[in-house]
């Protein structure tokens, strides 16, 4: 009897979720929406803009997690930004380890819609060896862009409309910052500043 009950309450369960419901296993494990209350221990570092103390499905090399959350949309962007990587001038320890992640992204994802490894103004740092250095300055970009296209995408990817992937560095230590957006950034923008 216990058996039955069991079974007949798990399949219940399952039928009165909507059939649209997004599962709650959104990037880091944080899903579309995910009210500020269900992230734990949070500070906030700017308007609706809070660093987590984890996140409940962390991914390698994280130093920290940021998310915006609002009252409207709930959360409606999450920042992971890796460790200090050390990398000489030419930056491979920080291309390798952006190379790993862009690796991890394609297998979900698939390939990116846009991928920038270009100086990206004038610059007198066009070498090899001036490649942390350009990127410190902003003069190059080294990022990967990925956005939701169809309605299928939207299912698939749990509501993520757009991610990126990018390389910065102070000297010759990099860091990469992983984004996700649930919605337009200029709708949850708007979300926030109308408060």
């Amino acid at each position: 009897m216990r058996i039955w009950l069991l079974v007949f309450t798990a399949l219940s369960a399952c039928h009165m979720a909507p059939k649209d419901a997004v599962p709650l296993d959104g990037p880091f494990g944080i899903a579309k929406g995910e009210p500020l209350s269900a992230l734990g221990k949070t500070e906030k570092i700017d308007h609706n803009i809070y660093k987590l103390a984890s996140a409940p499905i962390p991914y390698p090399n994280i130093e920290y997690y940021r998310v915006k959350n609002t009252p409207q949309h709930g959360t409606c962007r999450i920042e992971a930004v890796s460790n200090v990587i050390a990398s000489d001038s030419s930056g491979n320890a920080l291309r390798n380890a952006v190379d790993k992640v862009r690796a991890d992204l394609v297998t979900r994802y698939g390939e990116p819609n846009q991928t920038y490894d270009q100086m990206i103004r004038k610059s007198v740092l066009t070498g090899p060896q001036d490649w942390m250095n350009a990127i410190s300055k902003n003069d190059r970009a080294y990022a990967f862009i990925w956005f939701s296209t169809t309605e299928a995408d939207n299912r698939t990817w749990r509501g993520v409309k757009f991610l990126a992937l990018s390389a910065g560095a102070i000297g010759n230590n990099g860091r990469f910052t992983i984004q996700y957006n649930f919605v337009e950034d200029s709708e949850c923008d708007n979300a926030a500043a109308a408060l």
